[in-house]
């Protein structure tokens, strides 16, 4: 019988659907959070969020005072990303960070020109399109938690 964790904060891994290093991510997440002034009652895990077009669930949540701060933990080592959960609120200009094994990324938006190089862009009258696409930007390195009430 597989056991199911205790209640959030302690974040374990509920069923074997999250590996190790997701669950510490989102450890480092909570303590981030709590170090801006959270407190544990307003943080929430796998907070759902939806559109008019889409829906998804972003890693950890957090809200206070007005302030909400959408978190998605990214253990994958081929690149960053950002899922529905992180896309919804950052088109309606919310706080998103994604957190990975090598820092603390946020979106931002950058625009591309194109020019004709294919038959697609052939087919317009421009001479270049622009396109606008979601990138992370590395902001910082993760949390290094103080361990230090814990030495004997």
């Amino acid at each position: 019988m597989t056991e199911i964790s205790p209640p959030f904060p302690y974040v374990g891994e509920r069923l074997g659907n999250e590996s190790k290093n997701h669950v510490k991510l989102k450890g480092l997440v909570v303590y981030w959070l709590l170090s801006q002034g959270f407190k544990i009652d307003d943080i929430e895990d796998e907070h759902h969020v939806s559109s008019d077009r889409a829906s998804g669930n972003t890693d950890i949540y957090a809200s206070t005072d007005g302030i909400e701060v959408f978190v998605e933990c990214e253990t994958n080592s081929g690149g960053t990303s950002l899922s529905n959960g992180g896309k919804i609120p950052f088109k309606k200009g919310k706080d998103v960070y994604v957190f990975t094994s090598d820092g603390i990324y946020r979106p931002v938006k950058r625009t591309y020109e194109l020019e004709k190089q294919n038959r697609v862009l052939e087919q317009t009258d421009e001479e270049t399109i622009t396109r606008t696409r979601i990138e992370l930007q590395r902001e910082s390195d993760l949390p290094k938690p103080d361990l230090s009430a814990f030495k004997r």
